[in-house]
């Protein structure tokens, strides 16, 4: 008997599989959403140093923080810090 008690009280307090099902599938739909607008993203073509920045911004956020330590992410990283202190002086 000893035994059944902390799975009902874990049962109990916690999330239910159905739950758990529920936020699995919700989490796949935003992976998905993501994916997709990041597609879109990569398809419009950058204008100006602004836009190229930008792209360069956001794939730096969405790197998995362990990764932004390789030396491609930190190639990305130099890129993006040139562009920006390029400024105005950047051809569109």
């Amino acid at each position: 008997m000893r035994r059944s008690e902390p799975q009902e009280t874990m049962s109990a307090g916690g999330p239910g599989a159905g739950d758990l099902l529920d936020i699995e599938a919700r989490q796949l739909e935003l992976d998905r959403s993501l994916d997709a607008l990041i597609r879109r993203i990569i398809d419009q073509p950058s204008q100006t140093c602004v836009g190229i920045a930008t792209k360069l911004a956001l794939a730096v956020e969405l790197t998995d923080p362990i990764e932004r330590a390789d030396p491609p992410w930190q190639l990305v990283q130099a890129a993006l810090n040139e562009l920006s202190t390029a400024g105005q002086t950047c051809p569109a």
